[in-house]
């Protein structure tokens, strides 16, 4: 969510959120509709994270809705969006085309108080996508927010040549094998089906991997974590 959100994976709990206000996503709602469009609003309700859209009209939309509608981590709802929940994402993707010019007018009339992106999709050829966010919504701002909060004065950040984060972590899920390290995880309730693989697990490429129990966080600039190793017995995720 481009840092959007906090998340304790732990708790199963937002612990904070960067919001949209209702009257801006309702006027941002209003504009798309009249381009005959579907815009999906992800918004936290009480504690959950709901993903409200319109009629599903192009195949990108029905298929991005059919891959995630299964997980346990959201729930879509066909309506609009009650004023009381607070919206922390909309996504728009449509033809490339009919989003140029879309993105092109929300940024006009929203550039000054929303983060306003675009780019086309590698999984859908002949489709882009448009994602809003609160203006301040960053991974960087929320690496500070989590530090100001906890008393960290330094992080130390982790990356591989320039690639982006995403790849990064794209990578990390494909090669390497879960592992769990004594204490790690004992309160899991999958822990039966992780694979004891002591302090390190070998990779593909022939690397090793060394998971430490210790705070992490994910920023566009790498993996993040305090000095010193283990910080806290809780483990966040900047979504």
């Amino acid at each position: 969510m481009n840092g959007a959100a906090l998340y304790d994976i732990n708790e199963n709990s937002f612990l904070f959120a960067y919001v949209i206000s209702p009257e801006t996503c309702a006027e941002v709602h209003s504009i798309v509709l009249q381009r005959g469009m579907n815009m999906f609003t992800n918004a936290l309700c009480d504690d959950n994270l709901v993903i409200y859209y319109d009629l599903l009209k192009n195949d990108a939309e029905k298929a991005i809705y059919s891959s995630l509608k299964k997980s346990p981590y959201r729930s879509y709802v066909n309506r609009t969006p009650p004023d009381e929940d607070r919206s922390i994402y909309l996504m728009i993707v449509d033809e490339s085309e009919r989003i140029s010019g879309l993105y092109y007018e929300l940024l006009e009339k929203f550039g000054d108080k929303l983060k306003i992106i675009t780019y086309p999709s590698t999984d859908y050829p002949g489709y882009s996508y448009i994602k809003i966010y609160n203006k301040n919504s960053s991974r960087e701002n929320l690496l500070r927010y989590i530090c100001r909060e906890n008393g960290i004065e330094k992080t130390v950040t982790l990356l591989k040549d320039n690639r982006s984060i995403n790849k990064i972590a794209k990578e990390l899920k494909k090669q390497y094998e879960p592992l769990m390290l004594p204490g790690f995880l004992k309160n899991r309730r999958k822990r039966r089906n992780w694979k004891n693989k002591g302090n390190s697990s070998q990779i593909k490429n022939g690397m090793t991997a060394i998971l430490l129990p210790c705070f992490f966080i994910i920023s566009d600039k790498g993996l993040s974590f305090p000095e010193g190793g283990v910080a806290f017995n809780l483990y966040l995720s900047v979504r």
